[in-house]
């Protein structure tokens, strides 16, 4: 980033993580972070289904027809690229990691995902995104 070392108090980042080599962003927000600065992320969720082939393809697909069509054809690619870095053998083995451990304790994934990250210390206050009506109340009973 073309800005001076901690020059910044916060740095946001919404729905552009997946289209990022994310230590190098990382290490460049910490870099532009004033001490104490806060960080807030966010990103897209995913699903398991998006591991099949054909659902990869119609994903990537339908994110490059829409941003060609409202965009350009730079964004289209970025997008359809960002896609394919999401959906990685490495984001689905901690998915289905994510999903043995709710099994085994008997809550959610979304439970447990969020015990997850409420573990690190570095995490003050996590945003949740619901994909469905129920899923607040899955969270909620935490």
């Amino acid at each position: 980033m073309p800005f001076s070392n901690e020059s910044f108090n916060v740095v946001m980042c919404g729905l552009a993580t997946h289209h990022m080599n994310v230590p190098r962003m990382l290490s460049e927000i910490r870099r532009v972070l004033k001490s104490g600065g806060r960080i807030s992320l966010a990103d897209a969720g995913g699903s398991s289904l998006w591991r099949l082939s054909v659902i990869k393809f119609i994903i990537r697909m339908a994110a490059f027809l829409y941003f060609l069509a409202v965009e350009n054809i730079s964004r289209a690619w970025a997008e359809a690229a960002g896609r394919k870095r999401a959906m990685t053998e490495k984001n689905f083995a901690l998915l289905y990691e994510m999903e043995a451990i709710a099994l085994l304790h008997k809550v959610f994934v979304a439970q447990a995902a969020l015990e997850w990250i409420l573990a690190d210390p570095v995490i003050t206050s996590p945003i949740i995104r619901a994909t469905s009506v129920e899923q607040p109340n899955e969270v909620s009973a935490l």
